[in-house]
């Protein structure tokens, strides 16, 4: 006797067919309501991408957030800051907010390194290295649904400071809230052109201690006392609430990017 098509003995045979091609990672046999529990039975990244591509294809992007989680490489204790941003910003925006969640100055040249491909701002005269694609270009949205949630950005390249950049998570966007916005971090980012991580250590080394031959330079050059653990949160708010009224501003009259668009192809 068959089981009757919906029936509890339907679903106990599927997941057994399932666990069988389990290692085959083969899913396509199952009826809809039960690829997703499959999905997460895999206990794949691999799936997790997947089925994050799936969500955000049925959901506008422009409903939806991103959480971002930003590391400076190579400083310990570490550097990091939490944020939340709309799936719709570009890489050129997303630059903005790493300016303001760090404090840094934006002073210098940045790059995204995303895969095998460059973002950053072209320049038509420089010919050498990889091809540089225009970072205002490319969504965070696009680059979700391709499997990029890891990916690294580089600012000041004298300096080279380089960061790794973790999409941790997307999820439906707060009406009520102003986005970007600023979720938690921790320790001071290095001052601009403070001399690379060399540069830092021993700045911080001259900074602590008031003995130290080259503490009345750095402190007169920094403008005043260094804090390592003070992140200052709230110039870091102020920076975020200016970004979230120029995109509110400028969100009427912004070109949309849509899939038609050939840069997408980038």
């Amino acid at each position: 006797m068959q089981p009757r098509k919906g029936s509890a003995s339907t679903f106990l045979l599927n997941f057994r067919q399932h666990n069988q091609c389990h290692s085959r990672r083969d899913f396509r046999f199952l009826p809809d309501p039960f690829r997703f529990f499959a999905y997460l039975s895999a206990g794949s990244q691999r799936w997790a991408v997947a089925a994050e591509r799936a969500t955000i294809a049925g959901m506008t992007s422009v409903n939806r957030i991103a959480t971002v989680r930003i590391e400076l490489d190579r400083i310990d204790p570490p550097v990091w800051r939490r944020v939340e941003v709309p799936l719709t910003t570009t890489l050129r925006g997303l630059h903005d907010v790493i300016q303001a969640a760090l404090l840094f100055l934006d002073y210098h040249l940045f790059q995204f390194d995303v895969g095998t491909k460059c973002y950053g701002i072209p320049d038509p005269e420089w010919n050498e290295g990889p091809e540089t694609f225009d970072a205002n270009n490319i969504t965070l949205a696009k680059l979700v649904e391709r499997g990029f949630l890891q990916f690294s950005y580089t600012y000041d390249f004298g300096d080279n400071w380089r960061h790794s950049i973790d999409v941790e998570t997307t999820s439906a966007a707060d009406p009520s809230l102003s986005y970007p916005r600023f979720i938690n971090g921790a320790r001071r980012a290095p001052p601009e052109d403070v001399g690379g991580v060399p540069g830092f250590c021993e700045f911080l080394e001259a900074m602590a201690s008031p003995r130290h031959p080259e503490h009345k330079r750095l402190r007169a050059w920094y403008g005043g006392p260094f804090d390592p653990g003070d992140i200052d949160v709230s110039t870091i708010m102020i920076r975020m609430e200016h970004l979230a009224r120029r995109r509110r501003s400028l969100k009427v009259h912004a070109p949309q990017i849509t899939p038609n668009d050939a840069s997408h192809r980038q």
